[in-house]
């Protein structure tokens, strides 16, 4: 189960899965790697999520995957 984080009441994020060190910092324990999943949303936003995570983890989150499935065609795209 990925925690979920907030900031200042402003956003908070949920990874779909994510993988990080089991120690605390001052603001959490923020995720190495998180994935972010899209079924037929735009990969736009899925790179606004992925952003989200780099920026606000200010290092902690070193990689983001984004995976967007999409059904006619069937397709799959994959980004880091």
């Amino acid at each position: 189960m990925v925690p979920r984080f907030n900031l200042s009441d402003i956003r908070s994020k949920e990874g779909h899965q994510a993988l990080g060190p089991t120690t605390q910092g001052a603001r959490g324990v923020w995720p190495s790697v998180v994935m972010e999943v899209g079924y037929s949303e735009a990969l736009d936003f899925l790179r606004l999520d992925a952003k989200w995570w780099l920026i606000n983890s200010v290092g902690s989150t070193q990689f983001v995957i984004i995976v967007q499935l999409m059904t006619d065609p069937f397709t799959i795209h994959i980004e880091c």
